[in-house]
């Protein structure tokens, strides 16, 4: 995977904004009133090149990671889904 600007695909839910925090590109989406990223986890010695994808949910004074190593933006947007879906029933 490429750490890059717009990794999210079209076929996908698009984020609300791109976010580059040190030096992993991070999808933003809001929803329900919660923040949610997907982050790339870039390779230490390759920045340009993301090694797995992480979710976590934006608090007001940190962000909490919900999961890591996740392999490929697929199954971190399907798993974005479920917990979206779950917190709105909440």
């Amino acid at each position: 995977m490429l750490n890059r600007y717009g990794f999210i695909p079209k076929k996908y839910r698009q984020p609300d904004e791109y976010r580059l925090i040190a030096y992993d590109w991070v999808a933003v989406f809001l929803s329900g009133g919660q923040e949610y990223h997907v982050q790339l986890e870039s390779f230490w010695l390759d920045r340009k090149t993301a090694k797995s994808v992480k979710i976590l949910r934006q608090h007001t004074e940190y962000r909490r990671p919900l999961f890591s190593d996740i392999p490929s933006i697929k199954k971190a947007m399907e798993r974005l889904e479920v917990i979206i879906r779950e917190d709105a029933d909440k």
